[in-house]
């Protein structure tokens, strides 16, 4: 495999992988008008791609861009996830001084936002927002939890909450990330293959 594009496989945080968002809340109504602010829980799977530009390197820190793009599927939970058929999970960091070794430490905030295709009528979108990630360096495979230790993660609009969790379970050891680091090109495309969590 090229050390640019390392698979990357979101998984839940002890199970399998799913996007979980919202808090208890009385079920939906059977209707619901455009834009409408979904209340209680759901749980998605996502596929998709998590990208550094320019590419993550070992040496000094500089500018960096981190763009997470997904889709959503085999979605569950309360009455008003029952209504969703899939959609688009989008996240976004900006690191001012970004390279490996920085990020061993901590990841950047994450912002997002998460958009819902329907059966009928729609959904108004899932804002997110962590206040940084952690990299678990000890873990096999690697993984990387939203909020870091001690953060907060929340989510606004549909779905909302205020204790949001998004761990991204990398299935590469340590080595091989030090080692697309260490490569001419650098880290620069992780491919999410399989699926992620996203945890009220």
């Amino acid at each position: 495999m090229t050390y640019q594009s390392i698979a990357v496989r979101l998984a839940g945080a002890m199970l399998i992988a799913s996007l979980v968002l919202g808090v208890t809340s009385s079920a939906a109504s059977a209707r619901h008008s455009p834009g409408a602010t979904a209340k209680g829980t759901i749980s998605c799977f996502v596929t998709g791609t998590f990208t550094a530009s320019p590419a993550l390197t070992l040496g000094s820190g500089k500018a960096t861009t981190l763009k997470l793009q997904a889709t959503l599927r085999g979605c569950t939970g309360s009455a008003a996830a029952a209504k969703v058929t899939g959609g688009t999970l989008t996240g976004k960091s900006v690191d001012t001084s970004a390279s490996c070794v920085a990020f061993e430490n901590s990841f950047p905030p994450l912002t997002g936002k998460v958009t819902y295709k329907t059966t009928s009528g729609s959904f108004a979108p899932t804002a997110l927002a962590f206040n940084g990630g952690t990299l678990g360096i000890m873990a096999t495979p690697l993984g990387v939890t939203y909020p870091k230790s001690g953060g907060t993660g929340a989510a606004k609009g549909s779905f909302a909450t205020k204790s949001t969790k998004l761990i991204l379970d990398m299935p590469v050891p340590y080595s091989q990330w030090v080692a697309a680091c260490q490569s001419s090109a650098g880290l620069s495309t992780m491919t999410i293959t399989s699926e992620s969590s996203l945890t009220a």
